[in-house]
């Protein structure tokens, strides 16, 4: 009877270590478990403050809840200065007309104008100019094209929207079938017909200026 006993109370401890050692597995399960999903949360809303500054420069975590209160006094001053001085009702623009003026000025082939072309200061050369003065990027056609995955043409702009998996945009040629600019500057055609292109500053007037120094450059006259 003893040894039985024994046995039924060795059992019963082993049981019972047992049982607690599944209660304390069970515990350490439970504890990882809720903080992986702290960590987890913690992480994601940093990643969308991170994602919310990343579109304006300067926004940092640090000193985000300033930038905001900086923006939000800014919008209130502009408001108040707004309903204080409000912008005015325009109904006639001197702007626009300079703009229309100088658009009909030189869109004149037979218009004569002269200008006046200078390096570092210096006065070079004077010409005339029949019609007006150009850009030398200037282009009868875009500068790009829009081709879809197998490098086809895409007639209709509209096919991109929406699938930009299938629409790519690359530099279009020129009328002559080549790539690339002409490089900065201008050009134009003088009162004889002749062709002359100029990289560097110049002044332009339709009222001939009277010189106090002769150009560098001089052209001969035949």
């Amino acid at each position: 009877m003893q040894k039985r006993a024994s046995y039924i109370y060795s059992s019963f401890l082993r049981r019972s270590r047992m049982g607690l050692g599944v209660k304390h597995m069970k515990k350490k399960l439970i504890l990882s478990i809720i903080g992986t999903v702290i960590i987890t949360a913690g992480l994601f809303v940093g990643l969308q403050k991170v994602g919310a500054c990343a579109f304006w420069w300067g926004c940092s975590l640090g000193n985000q809840i300033t930038y905001l209160n900086e923006q939000a006094a800014i919008e209130q001053n502009q408001q108040r200065l707004d309903n204080i001085e409000p912008l005015p009702k325009m109904t006639d623009s001197l702007e626009r007309k300079n703009l229309i003026k100088r658009a009909q000025t030189f869109n004149n082939p037979n218009k004569i104008s002269y200008i006046y072309l200078y390096s570092f200061g210096k006065l070079i050369m004077y010409d005339t100019v029949k019609g007006k003065v150009s850009a030398l990027n200037s282009s009868l056609t875009s500068s790009q094209q829009f081709v879809d995955s197998g490098g086809k043409q895409i007639g209709d702009s509209n096919s991109c929207i929406g699938s930009t998996d299938n629409c790519y945009q690359l530099n279009a040629p020129s009328v002559d079938g080549s790539y690339g600019t002409n490089g900065q500057g201008i050009f134009y055609y003088n009162e004889n017909g002749a062709y002359r292109e100029w990289n560097g500053q110049y002044i332009l007037s339709d009222q001939p200026f009277n010189l106090t120094n002769q150009p560098d450059l001089v052209k001969e006259v035949k």
